[in-house]
């Protein structure tokens, strides 16, 4: 999946021009704008960091379910990106930023990942669904 980074200001724009239903261009755009490791990814799939490797390198290790994985993640970060009007920076901050639940009284516009960064919840079961249902719904308010 290839992308245009475009200069806004100060803020890199990421802006997806291709939507592939090959996983593994998929991933490659993940990894390239988002910086998702393979570590990372091999986690989030359950699958041990060699059997992801091989997977990458043309193997077809990965099951349906771990593919789907993937590629509901890909359609998520599009989501997000799409709500932070495809800035990196914005991205790039989401994903790493800790927040501190105790701050913050939740509201139904509050994000799921409240109390900890939006990375590791992703990993949390049902992390991907609940980030994307939550973006779903928020685009709509």
């Amino acid at each position: 999946m290839a992308s245009n980074i475009l200069r806004s200001g100060h803020a890199d724009l990421i802006i997806p021009d291709v939507y592939s239903q090959d996983a593994v261009s998929v991933v490659g755009w993940l990894q390239e704008n988002l910086s998702f490791s393979d570590e990372y990814l091999a986690q989030l799939v359950g699958a041990r960091p060699e059997q992801y490797s091989e997977w990458k390198r043309g193997g077809h290790t990965l099951t349906r379910s771990q593919l789907r994985k993937l590629k509901n993640l890909s359609t998520t970060m599009n989501r997000l990106l799409s709500f932070f009007n495809f800035r990196r920076d914005l991205m790039m901050r989401v994903l790493e930023f800790h927040s501190d639940s105790n701050q913050f009284r939740r509201t139904r516009c509050t994000p799921p990942w409240l109390g900890t960064s939006l990375r590791p919840y992703l990993l949390r079961r049902g992390g991907i669904a609940a980030v994307d249902s939550w973006v779903q719904k928020d685009k709509i308010r």
